[in-house]
C-alpha cells in the first residue's frame, strides 16, 4: 500500500483504483453484452446505467457495441414511455455503481489496516492522500484516536503543501518562469480540486 500511495502522488488512490476496477468490469461486460444475447437482454431488462456510466460506456465502448446495447434499450423504454408517468432508469440501481461501491469498502478497508504500519503514515504524509469525501468515509471507520488525528493532521498539511504549489505555479507562469515549474506545481491545481471533492470519471491528468 505504500508502494500504491508513491504512485499515487498526484491523486486520491481509492478514486482512481476504483475508477480503473469499474472500467476494467465494463470492457468485458461490453464484449459479453455485444456477444451473448442472454446476457445483454439481462442488462437491458435491468433498465441500463445512472448517467455518469452511460458516459463512461460511450467512451469505452464501439460504435458498433453501443448500437447493440443502444437499440435494446431504447426499445424497451419505447414500450413502457406510454404507460408509466416516467420510465425508471436503471430500477435495480445501476450495477457499476454497486461495483464502485464495493471496491471502494474494499479499498478502504486496506487503507484502514495499513495505517497501522509507521512506514505507511510516513508515505501517507508525503502522498496526496484521500479526496475528502474518502476520507470522511475512512475517519467513520477508524476506531483509534490516536490514528484519526493523524489523518486531521496529515490532511491539513496536505492541503496547505496544495495551496502553496498552486500559489508557486501561478506566480511562475505570470512571471514567465516556466522553466523553473516542477511536476508537482504543473498538477496541483489539478491535485488540489480532486482533493477537495473526489475525482470524477470524466477528467484524467493529461
Amino acid at each position: 500500500m505504500s508502494k500504491t500511495l508513491q504512485n499515487d502522488r498526484f491523486y486520491c488512490p481509492v478514486c482512481y483504483r476504483v475508477e480503473s476496477e469499474v472500467r476494467d468490469e465494463l470492457m468485458a461486460r461490453i464484449h459479453q453484452w455485444e456477444t451473448n444475447a442472454a446476457v445483454l437482454q439481462e442488462m437491458i431488462g435491468e433498465g441500463g446505467f445512472c448517467s455518469q456510466h452511460a458516459a463512461a460506456l460511450l467512451g469505452i465502448g464501439s460504435p458498433v457495441s453501443v448500437s447493440a446495447i443502444a437499440a435494446g434499450l431504447t426499445e424497451r423504454f419505447a414500450e413502457r414511455i406510454g404507460s408509466e408517468n416516467r420510465v425508471a432508469l436503471a430500477e435495480n440501481g445501476c450495477y457499476l455503481c454497486l461495483i464502485l461501491k464495493q471496491a471502494a469498502g474494499s479499498i478502504l478497508t486496506e487503507i484502514e489496516e495499513a495505517l497501522n504500519s509507521t512506514a505507511f503514515r510516513d508515505a501517507y504524509l508525503e502522498s496526496a492522500g484521500l479526496c475528502l469525501p474518502h476520507l470522511y468515509e475512512l475517519m467513520a471507520r477508524v476506531k483509534r484516536d490516536d490514528l484519526r488525528a493523524f489523518l486531521i493532521e496529515a490532511t491539513g498539511l496536505q492541503l496547505r503543501r496544495f495551496a502553496g504549489l498552486c500559489r508557486s505555479y501561478r506566480e511562475k507562469r505570470q512571471h514567465l518562469r516556466r522553466d523553473q515549474i516542477t511536476l508537482d506545481e504543473k498538477w496541483a491545481w489539478l491535485t488540489a480540486i480532486e482533493k477537495l471533492f473526489g475525482h470524477e470519471e470524466a477528467i484524467r491528468l493529461p
